[in-house]
């Protein structure tokens, strides 16, 4: 292998993993917003309280009884 071939492998490596991190963001965002107040959504602070309140706010305005019997009667069927 030549040092041109060696160079662009690196280059397509680099891309590649510079993509993979793009591609990742909003799923660390997510994961960020879920365990703390809504006030710290928007910013991020290293410092911000963890917190389960969002959890329990969506358990509580879902039907996920009505998910689970949907799931498992598709699921059976199938």
């Amino acid at each position: 292998m030549n040092r041109n071939q060696g160079l662009s492998l690196h280059l397509e490596s680099a891309a590649a993993w510079a993509l993979a991190f793009l591609w990742m963001l909003p799923l660390i965002y997510a994961f960020w917003s879920a365990f703390h107040p809504p006030e710290y959504a928007t910013r991020f602070e290293l410092l911000a309280p963890l917190s389960l309140e969002n959890f329990k706010v969506a358990w509580s305005q879902a039907p996920f009884a009505r998910y689970f019997l949907n799931t498992f009667i598709l699921v059976t069927t199938i």
